[in-house]
């Protein structure tokens, strides 16, 4: 059974407040809120609201507007307004967190309270105090991997390859998971950064993070198909892209000896056919190279090597 376990304060909801003569002096408010857990465990989300069952119960009658002295006061009690509906306009809750969470979190509600402007209209103070909730009771979920049915290609030449997904959409759940490609797994990055389904401009050793995404509530997804994806983000390294050289040194030599031995072919068949005397030819030999690349192209490099004979 799902539960929230309030620490340092029960949750048992009746009066405790205070009464001297006509009126309350004041309202605990942490005795007067209801807090509510649902989902499952990692997506447990919890929820909070007045109490105004108790509220009416405790109070009705008894917290009334100070239209003797407060203008904003009377002109309330004058248009028949409910005392008890207007005491969260001047006191605020908000839980630290609301959704993912798991058994063992713990969850922290705090206040936000316009004491001094509540005083002066009700003639009554406010009580309040933050409150330490423990998460307990959400049943497991099935897991899955959705990466499992996506494919991604790394494709072209570094440093301008490119990395694109392709979704298999034959599991009917499938349709309601995006994925997308970031450079960045820092999410308030995400959040303003510029989504790609391909990013280009990659080379290896290059970083990337795929991350899959809902577009329903995970707690609708779970409901439906009773599992949910996870893990929702998966790193991702380019190793095997290919790659221009950068200096002759990184050409192997088998291929450097295939392009000295064409060259030499090419040259013998230009003296063949335009020197009146080939045989004058007595040797011919590969005495170097030298290297040409762009340091910034602008795009695919074209890049190339010279043999000098002799």
């Amino acid at each position: 059974m799902k539960k929230l376990k309030l620490l340092l304060f029960t949750c048992i909801i009746f009066a405790m407040g205070l009464f001297c003569g006509c009126g309350p002096r004041t309202i605990d408010l942490n005795k007067y809120v209801k807090a509510d857990l649902s989902g499952y465990n990692t997506i447990g989300t919890i929820r909070c609201e007045w109490d105004k069952e108790a509220l009416r119960k405790d109070f009705d009658g008894k917290l009334k507007f100070n239209s003797d002295t407060n203008k904003e006061a009377a002109l309330m009690e004058a248009f028949g307004e409910d005392p008890i509906n207007y005491i969260d306009n001047y006191a605020k809750f908000r839980f630290t967190a609301t959704d993912n969470l798991s058994n063992g979190d713990k969850v922290y509600l705090q206040w936000k309270c316009e004491d001094e402007k509540f005083e002066k209209i009700f003639n009554c103070k406010l009580k309040y105090s933050e409150m330490e909730f423990e998460v307990d009771g959400l049943e497991e979920i099935e897991t899955f991997d959705p990466f499992q049915y996506l494919e991604v290609k790394e494709e072209g030449i570094a440093p301008f390859g490119e990395v694109s997904l392709t979704v298999n959409h034959e599991k009917e759940f499938m349709q309601f998971i995006d994925f997308n490609v970031y450079d960045t797994n820092d999410k308030k990055e995400i959040l303003s950064h510029e989504v790609w389904h391909k990013i280009s401009h990659i080379k290896n050793g290059d970083t990337y993070y795929i991350m899959a995404s809902l577009s329903c509530s995970t707690e609708q997804f779970a409901k439906k198909y009773g599992m949910i994806p996870s893990p929702l983000v998966k790193e991702k390294t380019v190793t095997d892209l290919q790659t221009y050289c950068d200096s002759e040194s990184e050409i192997p030599d088998e291929f450097v000896k295939q392009l000295s031995d064409r060259g030499e072919e090419i040259v013998r068949n230009y003296i063949n056919s335009n020197w009146s005397k080939p045989e004058n030819l007595k040797k011919l030999t590969c005495i170097g190279n030298y290297y040409l690349y762009p340091k910034n192209p602008p795009s695919l490099p074209e890049n190339k090597i010279y043999l000098m004979y002799k």
